[in-house]
């Protein structure tokens, strides 16, 4: 059975109530498997002959967006507030994928976009979309 990861978003966590203990607001990421290759991978269209794929050491500029249903109003505040502090100091933000069946991940990231979140009743946000860009991945300790 598919688990939802837990995710933290510097020292924010998408759940109930923003801590590691909250229940975990139900979450997806539709191209989390892509950051589990060894490699990055590009297509260069050459001017004549096939396509050709290049291949990169490492994941920087793969970008993933989580999908976030029935997120607390104040804990979607809190992480709005993590990314503007983030764009303000041009700083990176600490993103933590843990506990789903895919894998663990723990990316330093820059922030793209959010969407979603026009539709919410007694402070539940109903769905959200928060996409990143990763610049780097932190070594395990």
């Amino acid at each position: 059975m598919a688990r939802f990861n837990l995710i933290q978003i510097e020292d924010i966590y998408l759940t109930s109530d923003g801590t590691s203990g909250g229940s975990r607001c139900k979450n997806e990421i539709p191209d989390l498997i892509r950051l589990r290759t060894a490699k990055r991978r590009t297509l260069v269209d050459l001017i004549e002959g096939p396509s050709q794929v290049q291949l990169f050491d490492n994941l920087i500029g793969e970008s993933f967006t989580i999908r976030v249903q029935y997120i607390k109003k104040s804990v979607l505040d809190d992480v709005i507030e993590i990314i503007d502090l983030a764009d303000s100091n041009h700083e990176f933000i600490t993103v933590k994928i843990t506990g789903g069946d895919i894998g663990e991940f723990d990316l330093e990231c820059q922030f793209e976009a959010i969407t979603g979140g026009s539709q919410f009743s007694n402070g539940i946000v109903k769905s959200v979309d928060i996409s990143f860009k990763t610049a780097g991945m932190n070594e395990e300790e």
